[in-house]
C-alpha cells in the first residue's frame, strides 16, 4: 500500500489452505484502498470458472459496466493502463487456483507490463503454486518471489495464537484438553477453529467457567473438519443442506432456477422458495450482479458438493442436463454442456458429441479452454475408439494455439498412437514440429519427420520442415538439398500444406540460403493469407504473421508492418493470433529498426511473458535478442550480458549458438573490449562462410568492420569491408546490404554507399539505419554538420547513448558542438549539394533516368532522392519544384 501510493506497482500472491484468512486480508486491503479514493476492482474464482474463457477477468470488469470482454489478452492492460492514470488501482483474484488460465495470463500480463504504475495485483491461492498445477505456477510465477516477500503464507494457528482465536470466540481461554482437541480436529485452521467452536457451544458440549472454557464430555462428538462448519451453517436442517448440496452442484443459480430445484430435491415449489430465501437471509448465499446467487464463501460450496457422492454427482447432473433440454432455462452454453459431461457415463457418444461442440466453439477465443473439452470428450469415449484420435489431433491444436506447446506434444504424440495416415496425420506433425521449433529442439522435430516420412500423404511440408530442422543443427548441404526438392513440388500441394511449406521455406533461406528465395516465400504466404483459396482462418492468420516474421528478419520493415496489419485484421476474424510469438517477434525487430526502441522494449517486456510462460525457448532468445541490440545501444552493457547469459542455446543448435557467441562477441566489440572479441568473431566470420549462415555472417562482419576502425587497423578494416560487401550481395537482404553500405563507407572514406543506405532507409522509415548512414555521411562526406546533427537527434530520440558519444566524438574532432538544433530537428533544413544539384537538374527537364546518368546513380536511388526531396520541401511535384527554383524560394518548406 505504501509503495502504491509513491506511485509504484506490485504483484503479491497470498497462499494458504481455504479458513487461514487471505480473503479476510483481501477484503480488508481493499477496503483500506476503498477509504483512500482508490479504484478496485475484486473477483473470486470458482470451479465452473476454468470452462469458460476471460470468465473472472469478466467478474474483475463488471463492478465497471463491462458487459463484454475481448479475447486480446492486452486489452485488460489497455484498460489499467487508463484507470491508473488517474488514481491508483488495486485487483484482487480471489481463489486463484480456479480462474480460468485466459483471466491469468490477462492479468499477469498487466501486472508485468505496468509494473511502473500505481497497480497493486493480489492473488490468493488455496495452496503454494507450485503445488497447484502447471497453469497456476506459469501464470503467477515469474512475477512474486519468496526472497522479495511478495509470497505471503496464511499459517495455522496454534500455542498462543489459538488460545487468543478461542478467547475471541467463547469469552474465556481454552483449557490443555479443549486446546488439544481442536489442534487435532482443525489443524489449526482459523475459519474451521471458529467454525468447530459455535458446532460444540450449539451442541453443549463446550461451557466456559471462571474464564476457563472446556469439553463437558470425556468423548466430544468427533466432528470431521468439514463437518464442523458445515454442522454450524446448516444445524438441524436437513433440507436446507440438501438444497445447498444442489446448488453447489449448480454452481450459482438465479431465480429462474427455483423449479429446478424444487424438481431436484423433490419438494414443492413452494418449500423450496422458503428454504432459499432462508439460505440467503442468513448470508450463505450471497447476489452477485445479473441475478445470479453463489456461496458467500467457495470453501462452502465445495464442501457441500464433496458431500454427494460419486454416483449421486452423476445423477444430478445428468437430472440437470435433461430438465434443460425440456425447458427453456436460460443457462450459458457452457455451462449446461458441462451438466452433460459430468451427467454422463463413458460411452456415451451424445455427450461426447456435445464436449467436442463445446470445445470447437472455445477454440476461437480461448484455445486453453478448448484443450480441457477435448479432455473431457476424452474422458468419456469408449475406449480404444478410433474417433480419439481426431480429437488428440484437435486438442493437440489447441494447446499450441493457446501457447502451449509442451501439452500440445504430448496431445500429438497420443494421437500419432492412434491416426492413420491422411491429413490429420500430417496436420498433428506438422504442429508438433511447430512446438519442438519454437521451443529450441530442433532435433526431436527432426527426428520425428525421418519416422514419419514414410507415412506422408503429402511430403512437401516435411521436405521443407526437415530442411528448417537441418539447418537450424548445423547441416546446410542437407537443408539446402531437402529445400530444392520442397520449391520443386509446393505448388501441388493444398493451401493449407503450402502454408507450413512456404513457412518453413523462408527459415530456410533467411538461415542458408537467398534473399530472392524468402522474399517468394513472403509473397506466396502474402498471396495464401489473402487470397480465395480455402484456407482457414487461423491458417490464414498464420500465413501472414509467418511472412511479416520473415520479412522483418530481413530487414524489409515497410513489408512487414504492412504484413502486421494485415495479419491484425485476419487475427480479428481467426481469434487467434501470434502462433509460436513470430508476430510479436516481427513487431519488435520492425519497431527496433524504425529506431522506436522505446515502443519496442514496451513489445519484449510484455511478449516475453507470453515466451516464458508457454516455454517457448527459442522464440524468446530471439526477442531478447533485440533487446540486447536495445541495450548495447544504449550503453547498458550490464544488462545486456545478463540478457544475453539467460538466453544461452544449447549448442547442438549449430546456427542459434553461433548467432549467441556472435552477438555477444558485438556486445564486447562495443563497449571496447575489442582485444578478446575479436578472434571469436573472425573464426564465426571463417564458419559462416563455409557453411553459408547469413545471419552469423552479417553480425560478424558488421563487428569486425567496427572493431577493426576502433583499432585504427584500416586495411584489416577494408579487407572485411569489402569481405562484408560480397557476402551482402550473395545474401541479398536490406538488413546485409545497408550494414555492408555503411562498414564500406567508413572504412574507405566513400560517401556514396552511405548516401545510398540513407535513400533507402528514409524511404522505409527506418530511423535506426538512417541515423547511422547520417553518421557515416558525417564522417566521411559533405554536409558533414547536417548530417551528424541528423545522426545526433535520431540517436537522441532513442536514447541510444552510445551512438551519441560516437556521434559527438565525430563532432568534436571537426570543431563542432551538437544539440544546439536538437530543437528544431523535426524542421526541415537546408538543401545539401545534391539536392540542390538534384532541383536544378529537374529544372533543365531531364528525366529520372537522365539524372541517374549525370549523377551516376541508379533510377531507384534517383527516386528516392525525390521522395525525400518533396517531402523535405513540402512540394508534391516536379512543376512546383521548377517553380519554387525560378522565383528563388529557400525550397526548405512553404
Amino acid at each position: 500500500m505504501e509503495r502504491l501510493s509513491a506511485g509504484a506497482g506490485s504483484t503479491y500472491l497470498i497462499h494458504g489452505e481455504a479458513g487461514t484468512g487471505k480473503t479476510h486480508l483481501l477484503r480488508s486491503t481493499l477496503d483500506a484502498a476503498r477509504r483512500r479514493g482508490w479504484s478496485c476492482l475484486y473477483a473470486a474464482a470458482h470451479e465452473y470458472d476454468r470452462d469458460i474463457p476471460y470468465a473472472t477477468v469478466r467478474t474483475l470488469l463488471g463492478a465497471l459496466g463491462h458487459s463484454t470482454v475481448s479475447s486480446d489478452p492486452n486489452s485488460v492492460t489497455v484498460l489499467l493502463q487508463s484507470m491508473t492514470a488517474s488514481s491508483p488501482v488495486v485487483v484482487a483474484v480471489d481463489d486463484a487456483h480456479l480462474a480460468d488460465e485466459d483471466s491469468l495470463v490477462a492479468v499477469t500480463l498487466a501486472a508485468r507490463h505496468l509494473a511502473g504504475r500505481p497497480l497493486l495485483v493480489i492473488f490468493a491461492s488455496r495452496t503454494r503454486p507450485w503445488m497447484t498445477g502447471e497453469r497456476l505456477f506459469a501464470a503467477i510465477g515469474p512475477l512474486v518471489s519468496e526472497q522479495e516477500q511478495t509470497v505471503l503464507e496464511r499459517h495455522s494457528v496454534e500455542g498462543h495464537a489459538l488460545g487468543t482465536l478461542v478467547e475471541s470466540v467463547l469469552g474465556a481461554a481454552p483449557d490443555e484438553r479443549l486446546t488439544g482437541y481442536l489442534t487435532e480436529r482443525t489443524r489449526g485452521n482459523p475459519l474451521l477453529v471458529r467454525e468447530t467452536l459455535n458446532a460444540l457451544h450449539t451442541a453443549g458440549a463446550v461451557r466456559s467457567e471462571q474464564g476457563t472454557a472446556y469439553l463437558v464430555d470425556d468423548s466430544p462428538p468427533q466432528l470431521p473438519r468439514p463437518a464442523a462448519l458445515l454442522h454450524r451453517m446448516f444445524p438441524r436442517d436437513p433440507a436446507l443442506r440438501a438444497l445447498g448440496r444442489l446448488v453447489a452442484a449448480l454452481g450459482r443459480v438465479d431465480l429462474d432456477y427455483l423449479p429446478l430445484l424444487a424438481e431436484l430435491a423433490e419438494r414443492s415449489l413452494g418449500e423450496v422458495r422458503a428454504v432459499f430465501d432462508s439460505l440467503v437471509s442468513s448470508g450463505e448465499l450471497v447476489a452477485t450482479g445479473s441475478g445470479w446467487y453463489e456461496f458467500r464463501h467457495p470453501l462452502v460450496g465445495e464442501l457441500l458438493y464433496d458431500e454427494i457422492g460419486p454416483a449421486e454427482r452423476r445423477r444430478v447432473h445428468a437430472a440437470i442436463a435433461a430438465w434443460i433440454a425440456d425447458s427453456e432455462l436460460g443457462m450459458p452454453a457452457r455451462e449446461r454442456a458441462r451438466h452433460v459431461t459430468e451427467g454422463a457415463a463413458r460411452g456415451d457418444t451424445a455427450a461426447v458429441t456435445v464436449a467436442v461442440r463445446a470445445a470447437d466453439r472455445a477454440m476461437r477465443t480461448s484455445p486453453r479452454v478448448a484443450a480441457r473439452w477435448y479432455g473431457r470428450a476424452l474422458d468419456l469415449l469408449p475406449r480404444s475408439d478410433a474417433a480419439a484420435g481426431e480429437i488428440l489431433r484437435r486438442q493437440s491444436a489447441a494447446y499450441w494455439k493457446g501457447a502451449r506447446p509442451a501439452l500440445a506434444i504430448d496431445a500429438g504424440r497420443k494421437a500419432l498412437g492412434v491416426l492413420g495416415a491422411g491429413r490429420s496425420r500430417d496436420r498433428t506433425v506438422a504442429t508438433i514440429v511447430h512446438c519442438h521449433n519454437a521451443m529450441g529442439d530442433p532435433q526431436s522435430a527432426a527426428d520425428l519427420l525421418v519416422a514419419e516420412a514414410g507415412q506422408a500423404r503429402d511430403p512437401t511440408p516435411y521436405l521443407a520442415q526437415r530442411a528448417a530442422m537441418s539447418a537450424r543443427l548445423g547441416d546446410t548441404d542437407q537443408a539446402r538439398v531437402l529445400a530444392a526438392t520442397a520449391w520443386s513440388q509446393v505448388r501441388e500441394s493444398t493451401p493449407a500444406a503450402q502454408v507450413v511449406a512456404y513457412t518453413y521455406l523462408g527459415q530456410v533461406e533467411a538461415a542458408v540460403g537467398t534473399f530472392p528465395n524468402a522474399r517468394e516465400a513472403v509473397d506466396q504466404l502474402e498471396i495464401l493469407g489473402t487470397g480465395e483459396q480455402e484456407v482457414p482462418a487461423g491458417t490464414r492468420t498464420g500465413a501472414l504473421e509467418s511472412a511479416a516474421h520473415h520479412a522483418a528478419t530481413a530487414g524489409a520493415t515497410d513489408r512487414a508492418n504492412a504484413l502486421l496489419t494485415t495479419a491484425g485484421e485476419a487475427a480479428g476474424l481467426a481469434g487467434s493470433a501470434n502462433l509460436g510469438g513470430q508476430a510479436a517477434l516481427a513487431r519488435a525487430l520492425a519497431e527496433f529498426t524504425a529506431g522506436e526502441w522505446t515502443a519496442a522494449s514496451e513489445t519484449i517486456a510484455r511478449e516475453a511473458v507470453h515466451l516464458e510462460f508457454s516455454g517457448m525457448r527459442s522464440t524468446l532468445a530471439r526477442l531478447r535478442g533485440v533487446e540486447v541490440q536495445i541495450l548495447t545501444g544504449r550503453g547498458d552493457f550490464r544488462r545486456a550480458v545478463s540478457v544475453l547469459a539467460a538466453t544461452k542455446p544449447p549448442a547442438s543448435c549449430r546456427i542459434d549458438f553461433a548467432i549467441w557467441q556472435a552477438v555477444q562477441a558485438s556486445v564486447e566489440v562495443s563497449r571496447s573490449r575489442i582485444e578478446h572479441a575479436i578472434p571469436i568473431l573472425e573464426r564465426l566470420r571463417s564458419e559462416a562462410g563455409a557453411r553459408g549462415w547469413n545471419e552469423v555472417g552479417t553480425i560478424t562482419h558488421t563487428s569486425l568492420v567496427e572493431g577493426y576502425l576502433a583499432r585504427g587497423e584500416i586495411e584489416a578494416a577494408r579487407r572485411g569491408a569489402d569481405d562484408f560487401c560480397r557476402h551482402a550481395e550473395n545474401v541479398g537482404t536490406p538488413r546485409a546490404r545497408m550494414a555492408s553500405g555503411i562498414g564500406r563507407a567508413l572504412s574507405f572514406g566513400e560517401a556514396d554507399p552511405a548516401r545510398d543506405v540513407l535513400l533507402e532507409a528514409e524511404a522505409q522509415n527506418m530511423h535506426y539505419i538512417a541515423a547511422q548512414a547520417h553518421h557515416a555521411l558525417g564522417v566521411v562526406g559533405p554536409d558533414v554538420a547536417d548530417h551528424l546533427e541528423a545522426a545526433w537527434a535520431l540517436f537522441q530520440k532513442m536514447d541510444a547513448t552510445l551512438w551519441l558519444k560516437r556521434v559527438e566524438a565525430a563532432g568534436r574532432s571537426r570543431g563542432l558542438v551538437l544539440g544546439r538544433r536538437a530543437d528544431t530537428a523535426g524542421a526541415p533544413g537546408p538543401l545539401t549539394d545534391v539536392e540542390r544539384h538534384l532541383v536544378t537538374l529537374v529544372r533543365d527537364g531531364l528525366s529520372n533516368r537522365e539524372i541517374a546518368d549525370v549523377l551516376h546513380y541508379s533510377s531507384k536511388t534517383v527516386e528516392a532522392y525525390l521522395t525525400r526531396l518533396y517531402k523535405k520541401t513540402g512540394y508534391t511535384s516536379r512543376v512546383e519544384l521548377i517553380v519554387a527554383h525560378e522565383r528563388a524560394d529557400s525550397l526548405t518548406g512553404r
